[in-house]
């Protein structure tokens, strides 16, 4: 699959773009049709009033969000630890996830958990 900068250069150079062949009818539609059949503006314009000084402001109260899934899942990221294997000579736990130890905990860890009132939680 090409990459972003293949696609336009192939727009450019073909005078096509890939959203001429695209349909004509777009979910979007779909959804500003279902916003007139409830009362509200086609385009989601409706006036509204500021909480701070009460001004009245026109503007979109809804629109399109496009949201992607994230590679890197928390569940398969974190790392925890309440005893294992420590290092003889620094007295640190032992690295690598693979072995179910945990990670540093260094100096502006141990001062940001005792400045949030956590201080129980370390040893």
């Amino acid at each position: 699959m090409p990459n972003r900068q293949c696609v336009a250069w192939s727009e450019f150079y073909t005078k096509v773009t890939s959203m001429e062949k695209c349909e004509k009818k777009t979910a979007i539609d779909h959804f500003n049709q279902l916003l007139t059949a409830a009362g509200y503006n086609y385009y989601g314009n409706e006036v509204m009033y500021s909480g701070v000084d009460g001004r009245e402001m026109e503007v979109e109260i809804f629109g399109v969000v496009y949201y992607q899934r994230l590679r890197h899942m928390v569940a398969d990221k974190f790392q925890v630890r309440a005893t294992g294997p420590v290092d003889p000579v620094t007295l640190q736990p032992v690295k690598g996830r693979k072995k179910g130890v945990g990670i540093r905990f260094g100096e502006m860890e141990r001062d940001a958990l005792i400045a949030h009132g956590s201080a129980f939680c370390l040893q």
